[in-house]
């Protein structure tokens, strides 16, 4: 019999550790900027007789540090680590928190100016307090005020197709996947360490809403848009237009290296595969960004390797699950 084990650590004027939980949730996807989730403590917390939440001097607040870990006896694994957002008043009690996107919500640029600069740099010059990993590439001038450093994030990935998120507080700037070969930067090469997860339908897969699709009967196409050092753009198209579109980012490139590239991309799109989402124990940690082995006995055709979107771990009295969505294959 599997026994659940928690540990949720709160660091702010003091550190405060509780090991039990009523119920946790955490959503996590590249598709967001901000990492989030809840918890709901089992009863009413009290320090030396008074609220330990509400009151005129809270022992706990917004902005503390929280770390969740979760797993089964005598294991823990750290599942969230990030700062309180939001304090409920009802008993039981429910905390919000967010990643370390929150901090970088909180910190404001007054005004920043530069003639010729990279990504990279750019991130470097706003952001101290975190690591970075990002794409070296050219965007030329670039000028914000009066903006929050999340804000910058959510402007670069709407007119440069850059993706950020936070992973282990390192902060990722460039593609949703990193396989070791990133094939649109055009300075450093990004290795993001994911692992493979092996997954079995009716074994450790104990929920599923998976299907078996054949994309390679709609029409598919792949637009690309290069950003070149100049700050201009050039973009190409390939594939039969009528049905879905990738849209893929790439700097410094020719439109007959964008061809090649989107022609690569629209083959593997089209491989058969499949698609949906389904659940799974918490025995093993799953991120975004992994790698997942799907493998079905009792139908060879449910098999193959695809990445995560996104997790939804669920932890408290009904149980320890995750709820893992699937993107495209990894590898055929």
């Amino acid at each position: 019999m599997f026994i659940l084990k928690s540990k949720i650590t709160i660091v702010g004027s003091d550190t405060f550790v509780f090991t039990s939980v009523n119920e946790c949730n955490i959503q996590k996807s590249w598709k967001n900027l901000t990492q989030k989730g809840t918890i709901k403590l089992a009863k009413k917390v009290t320090w030396i007789g008074s609220d330990g939440f509400v009151s005129d001097k809270p022992l706990i607040k917004r902005g503390d540090k929280i770390k969740i870990e979760l797993g089964y006896e005598p294991n823990l694994t750290t599942y969230f680590d990030g700062y309180i957002t939001k304090l409920g008043i009802d008993n039981p009690l429910v905390i919000e928190f967010e990643d370390s996107m929150w901090k970088l919500k909180q910190q404001m640029i007054e005004k920043y100016s530069v003639k010729n600069t990279t990504i990279k740099s750019l991130l470097n010059d706003l952001i101290k307090d975190f690591e970075i990993v990002a794409v070296d590439a050219e965007i030329g001038k670039f000028s914000v005020s009066n903006s929050s450093v999340s804000q910058v994030l959510e402007y670069i990935e709407k007119n440069y197709g850059l993706i950020s998120y936070f992973v282990d507080n390192v902060l990722y700037c460039g593609m949703a996947y990193y396989t070791g070969d990133t094939a649109y930067t055009s300075g450093d090469k990004i290795k993001f360490v994911s692992k493979s997860v092996y997954r079995e339908v009716g074994n450790s897969i104990i929920e599923n809403e998976l299907e078996y699709n054949y994309p390679s009967d709609v029409p598919i196409s792949v637009k690309c848009i290069s950003m070149n050092s100049d700050n201009t753009k050039t973009e190409t198209m390939y594939g039969i237009t009528g049905g879905s579109t990738r849209t893929l980012h790439f700097f410094n490139k020719s439109e007959t290296e964008m061809k090649k590239l989107a022609k690569n991309e629209v083959s593997r799109l089209q491989a058969d595969g499949i698609t949906g989402s389904f659940k799974t124990f918490g025995d093993t940690q799953i991120n975004f960004g992994d790698s997942v082995d799907i493998y079905d006995p009792q139908n060879e055709n449910i098999k193959g390797s695809y990445f995560v979107e996104a997790v939804e771990i669920s932890f408290g009295v009904d149980g320890f699950r995750q709820g893992v969505t699937l993107d495209s294959k990894s590898s055929t």
